[in-house]
């Protein structure tokens, strides 16, 4: 992955990465009953695994972009919290979802075709998700330490002095 950060950029490399991540949990969550395993299965999952390896460093990067030396432990430490709080907020959000769906109002959640609809809609919803994140990483992650990121209403930043 430094090759590719330093080739095109830990920005595009984030971006990159959700977006094959985001096409694989759509594939899969779109899989017909008659596809192949490898149509139906194989291929979505080596789209997420490309696109989990291209998003781990950037965001890695990102969370630790501009602290000083003696606080990097403690920020990589937030970072790692911060991600399985999100894990684990995500997974049981799409727990909701798939309990919730009842597609057509006649798909019990113990059989093979309401266990097959609720996983996609949950698939979807994730892939909803990463959508969101794509969003909110091309606006506000910043990879350089000297450049700020986007304000959150929109306009300028700007300093203050004092007077």
């Amino acid at each position: 992955m430094p090759a590719l950060s330093r080739r095109f950029g830990a920005r595009r490399l984030l971006l990159a990465g959700l977006s094959l991540c985001m096409l694989g949990l759509l594939w899969l969550g779109l899989a017909a009953p008659h596809m192949s395993y490898l149509g139906g299965v194989v291929g979505p999952m080596l789209l997420i695994g490309l696109g989990q390896g291209g998003v781990l460093a950037p965001l890695t990067m990102a969370g630790v972009a501009g602290v000083e030396n003696h606080h990097a432990g403690a920020a990589s430490g937030l970072l790692n919290v911060a991600h399985q709080l999100g894990a684990s907020l995500g997974l049981a959000l799409l727990v909701v979802v798939y309990a919730g769906a009842n597609v057509g109002g006649v798909a019990p959640a113990h059989d093979a075709v309401g266990m097959a609809q609720r996983t996609g809609l949950a698939l979807l919803a994730a892939a909803g998700f990463l959508l969101v994140a794509w969003l909110v990483s091309a606006r506000y992650i910043c990879f350089d330490a000297a450049r700020p990121p986007a304000p959150i209403t929109g306009r300028p930043a700007t300093s203050r002095s004092a007077g």
